[in-house]
């Protein structure tokens, strides 16, 4: 017989109740574009995103004994894909990381909650979704 394993559910109350707050006051949640980067936290991402490869890569040439061909700018081809996969994939686990790190998700997903509801309410915004009387909306079943 198989048991089923039940997660748990609580956060879905607490996110169920955030998302009837935006749309009570849409107006509470929009950002400004400042708020808006630094929910993104685009210049933490980018700073990990190029600190970390660049790590790798001076760590990698001074173990190596490599670091004074580096600089005459004479390397091998081996040692040139070596670093380039080792840079490429620490390139990739820091953006995953950093996304992961410095991204406020909640405040974006409340923004961009708050900008479609001000968009159903506002006709008059650039976005506004066009007003379809009832009569007018198509009847599919689709």
């Amino acid at each position: 017989m198989h048991t089923a394993k039940f997660r748990d559910r609580s956060h879905i109350a607490s996110e169920y109740k955030e998302a009837i707050d935006v749309q009570k006051d849409p107006y509470k949640y929009l950002l400004t574009a400042q708020e808006k980067q630094s929910a993104h936290g685009y210049i933490p991402r980018l700073l990990l995103q190029i600190g970390v490869p660049s790590l790798v890569c001076y760590r990698f040439f001074r173990n190596s004994g490599q670091a004074d061909r580096f600089m005459r700018i004479k390397l091998p081809t081996s040692l040139v894909l070596t670093v380039f996969w080792k840079a490429t994939l620490s390139f990739l686990l820091a953006t995953y990381f950093g996304s992961k790190l410095f991204i406020n998700r909640n405040r974006v997903i409340h923004h961009k909650m708050a900008k479609n509801e001000i968009s159903k309410i506002m006709r008059l915004q650039t976005e506004a979704r066009p007003y379809l009387e009832f009569h007018q909306k198509s009847n599919s079943l689709w």
